[in-house]
């Protein structure tokens, strides 16, 4: 089936990499959290922005169901 090699792929070798760097230092963040003071205030804001962004996602996407039960 050479037709399905003709496609490039569906996800770009950059979007992968950066995504394995970005996950990479979060891990190495949080695994070093108690070793210094400076690790644990960076990890304080990561996961402050994760927070935030589950309970923004969250509610948008709560919103939505609500908005469509209440037309129906």
């Amino acid at each position: 089936m050479i037709i399905l090699e003709a496609y490039p792929p569906i996800i770009p070798m950059s979007s992968v990499i950066f995504n394995i760097i970005f996950w990479g230092l979060v891990y190495i963040i949080y695994k070093n959290r108690n070793k210094s003071k400076d690790m644990a205030g960076l990890w304080r804001i990561i996961s402050m922005f994760f927070t935030v962004l589950l309970v923004t996602l969250g509610a948008n996407y709560a919103k939505k169901k609500v908005k469509d039960w209440w037309s129906k």
